[in-house]
């Protein structure tokens, strides 16, 4: 009775996913999105059910999510996460800074910003945000041990 909400298409997309049945989820997901444009779970799930055949498609879909909801963090983050996994290091970047960006709460988005930051040689760049997570989230024990770490010059 919920197959018109895009809640319930992506559910189904998960399910057909996590089934193996990746035709039924790409299906799903796509009809989310055609449900509405702006449900980024439908746009994250389309992107990651197609990864694993095509990462270029992946890839696009969650540009063109981003064309669609300019303000999800989550769309940005995956983005980055992707083009990370691709090998894309430097072009990963501006993603990552903008999930961060619009989404400052979020411990997991400005760690691996930070991370990308260290790892693309901006060193002092990466201890100066990773020194503001440590403040803003005191308990995220992984920014703590990185910021550590780095601080040691333990990262080689």
């Amino acid at each position: 009775f919920n197959a018109d909400r895009p809640e319930a298409q992506a559910n189904l997309g998960g399910l057909y996913s996590d089934l193996g049945l990746i035709e039924d989820a790409r299906q799903a997901f796509e009809r989310a999105i055609e449900r509405d444009k702006g449900f980024a779970a439908g746009w994250l799930g389309l992107s990651q059910v197609l990864e694993k055949e095509n990462k270029a498609k992946a890839l696009e879909t969650l540009r063109a999510g981003r064309h669609q909801i300019p303000e999800s963090a989550e769309l940005a983050h995956a983005e980055g996460l992707l083009l990370i996994r691709q090998q894309q290091k430097k072009e990963a970047l501006p993603a990552l800074e903008t999930a961060h960006r619009l989404a400052p709460p979020n411990a997991r988005f400005h760690y691996v910003y930070a991370v990308a930051l260290h790892d693309l040689g901006h060193k002092e760049q990466a201890l100066t945000e990773l020194k503001a997570l440590a403040k803003r989230h005191p308990n995220y024990r992984e920014a703590r041990q990185t910021l550590a770490a780095y601080s040691a010059g333990a990262d080689g």
